[in-house]
């Protein structure tokens, strides 16, 4: 049934086909002979009637006479005749000629079967590589799902009997010792010639004591055989049986990852395959679809695996470009650069590649502070902000590095954050900071001054600061009056607020101090009036900036905090326990 040449319709009007020889059949001419089986032989053959060439089998001479070699062959081809699916060679005719005696022909497959391609893979060979493979075997496992699903075992799987098509094309072939399952199957003159090809029996078919404990589960053992051959090149037991009926001899073996562990074999597939090869055949999957929807999820993850990869490559081509020039302190290849990664995380997009660009981004950022000049600064400062809300680790990471710190942890601290921080911004030697940067760096210790903010890294400090804006307030002057809406937090840098309702002053802050966060936290008006004591000084955060900050665990968990040790120390004022 194997042709490599490429010829036409009617192997007689090719210059390179067949030589035919005409045996007195009125419409088979008879060519070469491709192939011989247990008890068959296959030839090519010229159908005189569609002009085609075709593969057609015949018995054996030495068979040819024996009744139940006959009615093997029959069945033979009226099995396979019956299983009508494109991963399963098809049957066109079947007959007996006076010339050749009973046959039936098939199609003329072109390509070779699957055991020469894994003798050069076991060579060295790199092509095909696995994913190609469990293609292959996707088809494979289709063409048995469909045969088992209308009561077919086929009961002799293995390399040999797969042929691949130049073009990929996948079928299963030679089903002489197919077992038909239920009471159609009870007269079947393969009962009385049962066989097996060693290495890839199963146990319970190597044993050869009851046909009729063969189902489905036998031909399960024989794809977890090929799909271990597949993954290692090697049988999980060669030696295991010497045939149908005689001693069949368990061996041990290693799971596929363990017998070749330079081969990266997939955990899922190295536990499918396990499963596959229980020796009970209870243990094994209850049917092939199982095998299908493993190998099938396996494939599918992988295809969206190189997709994600492929889309994150391009994402990362056109990032690179606009880094270097961002790294000359250009701004609008600085704001490309961030909304071309910005783009890409909004695609759902995340990789250490594209973590790493929105590190160098933000590094970058600091750099191009000195190029560009302060009337560019906010720009440059509202992308740091951004790329650390999208890649916070990476970040850190690059800090760490420029630190020369063994690992991010190590950078998490505030102290080592701001050093790598004043030490890129002023990488070209230039002193002191640009001014951009040196207020961030104050905000953020403003922050860090209040109770409720210290426990937070600064890092994660860093859009609020960018938020804050700061007030200046008269002696006297309210900053906001009882039953307010809660519309800000206020932070006290210099001066002196009292906090009272009507007349009666409730509590007096000194700076550094923070007030209004409660009414900001529960969502209620204020309950109380502040005003400013003499000159006062404050930065403002406004709801929705705070609101937005809460969103980080890092600075709701230290907050809650901060505000459970308020609530349990006011308990223990008013229970005085």
């Amino acid at each position: 049934m194997i042709s490599d040449s490429r010829d036409s319709l009617h192997p007689g009007l090719s210059p390179d086909g067949p030589k035919l020889t005409d045996e007195g059949d009125k419409r088979y001419a008879l060519g070469a002979v491709i192939g011989h089986g247990g008890i068959g032989t296959v030839q090519l053959a010229a159908d005189r009637q569609l002009r085609r060439t075709v593969a057609l089998k015949t018995l054996r001479d030495h068979h040819a006479a024996e009744p139940i070699m006959r009615r093997a062959f029959v069945e033979e081809a009226v099995i396979t005749g019956a299983l009508d699916h494109p991963n399963i060679v098809p049957v066109y005719d079947a007959g007996s000629s006076e010339v050749f005696g009973p046959y039936y022909t098939m199609k003329r497959l072109e390509g070779e079967p699957l055991d020469r391609i894994l003798d050069r893979r076991k060579r060295g060979a790199e092509e095909p590589r696995l994913p190609r493979l469990l293609e292959y075997f996707a088809q494979i496992l289709r063409a048995i799902v469909f045969c088992h699903e209308r009561g077919v075992v086929h009961c002799d799987l293995k390399p040999a009997n797969i042929i691949i098509g130049p073009l990929g094309e996948v079928w299963v072939s030679d089903w002489g010792l197919a077992k038909v399952l239920g009471a159609g199957g009870k007269a079947q003159a393969r009962r009385e010639l049962w066989s097996g090809s060693p290495g890839y029996m199963s146990p319970e078919q190597a044993s050869g004591s009851d046909p009729d404990i063969l189902d489905e589960r036998a031909d399960i053992w024989s794809l977890g055989v090929l799909l271990y051959e597949l993954l290692t090149t090697e049988l999980p037991m060669p030696r295991a049986s010497s045939g149908v009926g005689g001693p069949f001899v368990w061996e041990d073996f290693p799971s596929p990852a363990r017998r070749a562990p330079n081969r990266r074999i997939p955990r899922e597939l190295d536990e499918l395959t396990m499963r596959a090869l229980a020796r009970r055949p209870e243990d094994r999957p209850p049917s092939v679809r199982d095998l299908l929807e493993g190998v099938e999820a396996y494939l599918d993850g992988r295809r969206e695996a190189r997709l994600r990869e492929e889309t994150i490559s391009r994402h990362v081509q056109r990032i690179d470009p606009l880094l270097d020039e961002a790294s000359e302190g250009r701004l609008a290849a600085v704001d490309a650069a961030s909304q071309a990664i910005e783009r890409a995380f909004d695609g759902k997009l995340d990789s250490l590649r594209l973590r790493t660009r929105a590190a160098e981004l933000y590094w970058t950022s600091f750099r191009a502070l000195n190029a560009a000049g302060e009337s560019q600064a906010p720009t440059f400062v509202a992308i740091m902000n951004d790329m650390m809300k999208l890649a916070p680790e990476a970040v850190v990471a690059a800090a760490a590095a420029g630190t020369g710190e063994s690992s991010p942890e190590d950078v998490l601290g505030d102290e080592r954050w701001l050093q790598a921080v004043e030490r890129v911004a002023t990488s070209n030697g230039r002193r002191p900071l640009p001014r951009p940067v040196a207020e961030l760096l104050e905000r953020i210790a403003h922050l860090k001054r209040i109770s409720l903010f210290a426990d937070v890294p600064a890092h994660a400090l860093v859009s609020m600061a960018l938020a804050l804006s700061q007030e200046h307030y008269t002696d006297g002057e309210v900053l906001f009056s009882y039953g307010d809406e809660a519309n800000a937090l206020y932070l006290l840098s210099s001066g002196r607020i009292e906090i009272a309702i009507n007349d009666t002053v409730l509590n007096t802050l000194d700076a550094p101090s923070c007030f209004g966060e409660v009414a900001l936290i529960d969502g209620n008006t204020r309950t109380a009036a502040a005003r400013a004591k003499g000159t006062t000084s404050c930065w403002v955060l406004g709801h929705e900036h705070f609101e937005a900050a809460m969103l980080d665990p890092m600075v709701s968990r230290r907050v809650a905090g901060v505000l459970a040790s308020r609530l349990r120390m006011a308990t223990k004022r008013e229970f005085g326990s």
